[in-house]
């Protein structure tokens, strides 16, 4: 959607999962809000119950959450820490740990999306594409994803 805006609320707890629910349909009311993507597990299991009871699509976060929300969960952002574990149980294990910053992303396959299949039929032909062709470039370097920090 050319005209979808963005609507941002901290709930300021990241366990809270009914604060991030009423704040999700206080979104809906003020701003027309008909689809979330959470940071946090209570804030996106709070914007999965808002959707669920707004009629809205939510995104999951950390993991697959399509089976929290069948009907609404479109899409997951999806964590692979294995290999960050492993480097770190590596690293440990010959001595030469020294707490360094990983950086593991889609380009490692540490960090992707998944799409719910029940609901593959709501994103069009075209987004699943964009979501294939952004993939590949991140992973073979023709696509770099800046850091924007906060």
């Amino acid at each position: 959607n050319p005209d979808a805006t963005l609507t941002f609320t901290a709930v300021g707890d990241w366990g809270d999962v009914s604060a991030a629910k009423e704040a999700g349909l206080a979104q809906v009311d003020t701003a027309g809000v008909d689809y979330w993507i959470g940071c946090g597990e209570g804030p996106t299991l709070g914007s999965i119950e808002a959707a669920k009871e707004s009629g809205g699509y939510a995104t999951g976060y950390v993991g697959d959450m399509s089976a929290l929300g069948p009907d609404v969960v479109l899409s997951s952002i999806v964590w692979d820490m294995g290999q960050i574990f492993d480097a770190i149980e590596t690293e440990t294990a010959d001595g030469t740990f020294d707490a360094p910053y990983y950086k593991f992303g889609v380009a490692e396959g540490a960090l992707d999306i998944v799409i719910n299949p029940a609901l593959a039929d709501k994103v069009p032909a075209e987004a699943i594409t964009a979501i294939d062709t952004a993939r590949a470039a991140i992973k073979d370097g023709s696509l770099e994803v800046p850091f924007v920090p906060e």
